[in-house]
């Protein structure tokens, strides 16, 4: 039997709060709240959000056909206890892995970064993301490509991308997370604070599931695709990076395929 899993942004629980909701339901996980915290909680034993908690599928089942949106959750130490008109189910998280889902800071060398960058340019990403391309579009495309720390201007870029785009996690926001990853774990530490005081100060809104992945980019939190390309990347063989690829590619309608272009935009301003 597969064991449960939690990201080790998570960890511990409890020091979000002690009591949340459920947030949202879906057919494969649902997200639940707790003060200011989103987490999703999934049966898909193949994808871990940066957020994310794994539940086998006999448990998961049990959970999800037990509550409804805003349903109350209490967290105590390490336990979930869902409560219903049914009753109360408690998960038990003690024994969960814990995921490694953290990348750190200039992890990536120059080669393996060039060789990531040919790949991704192969796959004319622009052509797929799910953003509609226009003239001011471009413009700041190529702003954030500047090697020129000066001439990205993360407040400009804040402004324009958080929120655009339909869906759970808008495109640019995809676009950003992994903008923001791919700096991180090219040494532009420096680019990275100055993303995450344009994001503080910034008054555009997005989804809440969207917020929780930037959130967790700035500290450096990853989904478990886009860590196990970015984890050792120069020890992987062009099959093995095509692999990891295509299995971001497959998230979302076009989410994968923005994470994978923010990426690429990282690379042509770093490499």
């Amino acid at each position: 039997m597969t064991k449960l899993k939690i990201s080790d942004y998570l960890n511990p629980l409890d020091r979000f709060g002690s009591v949340g909701r459920v947030h949202s339901i879906f057919e494969h996980s649902f997200n639940i709240k707790i003060g200011s915290q989103l987490v999703n909680i999934t049966n898909h034993s193949d994808y871990l959000s940066s957020f994310g908690i794994y539940l086998p599928n006999e448990l998961f089942s049990q959970v999800i056909t037990f509550i409804s949106e805003n349903s109350l959750v209490k967290i105590h130490a390490d336990q979930l206890h869902f409560y219903s008109y049914q009753g109360i189910i408690t998960v038990n998280l003690q024994a969960a892995v814990t995921s490694h889902l953290r990348v750190e800071s200039g992890t990536v060398t120059e080669t393996a970064a060039l060789m990531l960058k040919n790949q991704l340019e192969a796959l004319q990403l622009e052509n797929q993301i799910g953003l509609m391309i226009e003239a001011e579009t471009e413009t700041f495309f190529a702003q954030m490509k500047q090697a020129d720390e000066k001439e990205t201007n993360a407040t400009q870029l804040c402004a324009y991308f958080i929120g655009r785009g339909r869906g759970l996690t808008p495109s640019g926001d995809d676009i950003l997370v992994a903008y923001l990853t791919m700096l991180r774990v090219l040494g532009s530490e420096g680019a990275v604070i100055d993303f995450k005081t344009a994001l503080e100060l910034s008054t555009r809104t997005t989804t809440d599931v969207s917020a929780a992945y930037l959130d967790a980019a700035l500290n450096g939190y990853v989904n478990s695709y886009v860590y196990d390309l970015l984890q050792n990347l120069e020890h992987q063989s062009v099959s093995q990076i095509e692999t990891q690829i295509k299995k971001i590619m497959s998230i979302g309608h076009t989410s994968g395929k923005d994470m994978l272009f923010g990426m690429l935009l990282a690379l042509e301003k770093q490499v």
